[in-house]
């Protein structure tokens, strides 16, 4: 066993989450050491769908405080540093009816109302036009962490156990990828390991909030597609969202990844005939949308996407992104959003060491950090949708009845399978 040299914070988790909590760390001057698996697209890290949301696409009645927390956001994802990671879609807020339409932009002070209508809608949706972009999150990701661990401290391992330790400080056990292990010390700790985190809490550091694991689910519609993004907030859509990626290879092809606002308890599926309603009902909903034409033809794949969440006591309804022990040294940071993600950070490290800087100022210094991050012209991981294997045709899971179901629920991968290590331009 070997000891790192002890730091001022140790940061665990090799994700969104963990990558912006070292960068705000590095840009407060803090000595920062930080245990990240080598491949780090995991969990919500690896299930991004593409939005931004530059708080346009939420219904501030009833997500005001994340809309807030979006705001704040706007000065890094739009800064020089980040755009060269956008990349432009047709993307739109679809609804029922036009007065849906005008109450979407009077909430949203969106202008104007002039906008030629997408071509894979159907003409009787009403639809509103938004200055969103998508993000090439394996790109952003893999430039992010080389900006790091050129900032930390880097320790190339799974972390395996927190504990307490003298004077008020803590060490984080890790097993390199060697199988050696590794102990660093630090006065704080910032754990954000995602559906990882319930086992590796230390059982004497009560949080603030309790973290709860939930499975999500994707469906992959692969075919002639055009490039788009797209959320439906209505209440009969249940929340429906695609954006479209490029299939690599000279086919042609595009997919969109679809999903919803379902996700049921636990890391596992409750039972093959509940995801198989799921992919049917999906794309049941989505033909209420688009274009019944353009969905002919295409295959369907799909996958399960574990998430991860906050819990405020006694409550039981989902706290802000991060959650404090008592003694204000360690935190478990959980950003359920990518574009909460920088000042979700800020906000977790002024819990432990009072920060007088902003979160949104303490973001865009992050941003600054960037500014030197070298493209890779091959992000060392990809998307999990690259790591579907079957696809059914779409029109064999629109039969009525239980062989549909059960081709369907054979669609969703094994959520404890790694994402493929494959080159891929990430969007359009």
């Amino acid at each position: 066993m070997s000891a790192a040299d002890s730091a001022d914070l140790v940061v665990v988790g090799g994700g969104i989450a963990g990558t912006m909590a070292v960068l705000t760390a590095a840009a407060r001057g803090l000595d920062v050491a930080w245990i990240a698996d080598a491949v780090t697209a995991a969990d919500q890290s690896a299930h991004w769908h593409g939005h931004l949301h530059r708080g346009r696409l939420y219904d501030p009645v009833r997500e005001s405080e994340l809309i807030e927390e979006l705001g704040q956001n706007v000065a890094f994802w739009w800064s020089n540093e980040v755009v060269r990671f956008h990349t432009e879609l047709e993307t739109v807020a679809l609804g029922w009816d036009e007065r849906w339409a005008d109450g979407f932009r009077r909430r949203m002070r969106l202008l104007g109302s002039a906008a030629s209508r997408p071509s894979y809608l159907t003409p009787s949706v009403a639809f509103v036009r938004t200055d969103e972009a998508v993000l090439d999150g394996p790109a952003f990701l893999a430039a992010a962490g080389t900006v790091a661990r050129s900032v930390a401290t880097a320790v190339d391992g799974r972390c395996t156990a927190i504990r307490p330790a003298s004077r008020g400080r803590w060490t984080a056990e890790a097993r390199g990828r060697d199988g050696s292990t590794v102990e660093t010390t630090a006065g704080a700790v910032v754990l954000a390991t995602g559906t990882a985190m319930p086992q590796l809490l230390p059982r004497d550091a009560p949080l603030s909030a309790s973290p709860d694991v939930r499975l999500s689910r994707m469906l992959v519609l692969r075919g002639a597609l055009p490039p788009a993004a797209a959320i439906i907030p209505s209440r009969a859509a249940g929340g429906l969202f695609f954006a479209s990626r490029e299939v690599p290879g000279p086919s042609g092809e595009r997919v969109w990844l679809v999903s919803d606002g379902y996700s049921s308890p636990g890391s596992t599926s409750p039972g093959a005939l509940t995801d198989g309603w799921w992919v049917c009902s999906v794309l049941e909903r989505l033909a209420e949308f688009i274009d019944p034409g353009l969905l002919t033809g295409l295959e369907v794949g799909g996958y399960l996407a574990p998430k991860s969440r906050l819990l405020s006591s006694p409550t039981q309804v989902p706290a802000h992104g991060y959650a404090v022990d008592g003694d204000r040294s360690l935190v478990a940071l959980l950003p359920a959003k990518w574009s909460t993600a920088p000042t979700t950070a800020a906000h977790a490290l002024a819990a432990l060491i009072p920060d007088p800087v902003p979160a949104a100022a303490r973001a865009a210094e992050v941003a600054e950090l960037l500014s030197a991050a070298p493209l890779l012209p091959a992000p060392a991981f990809a998307e999990t949708w690259q790591s579907v294997t079957r696809f059914e045709p779409a029109a064999a899971l629109r039969e009525p009845g239980l062989p549909a179901l059960r081709r369907a629920s054979a669609l969703l991968a094994d959520p404890s399978a790694p994402p493929a290590a494959l080159p891929v331009r990430a969007v359009a």
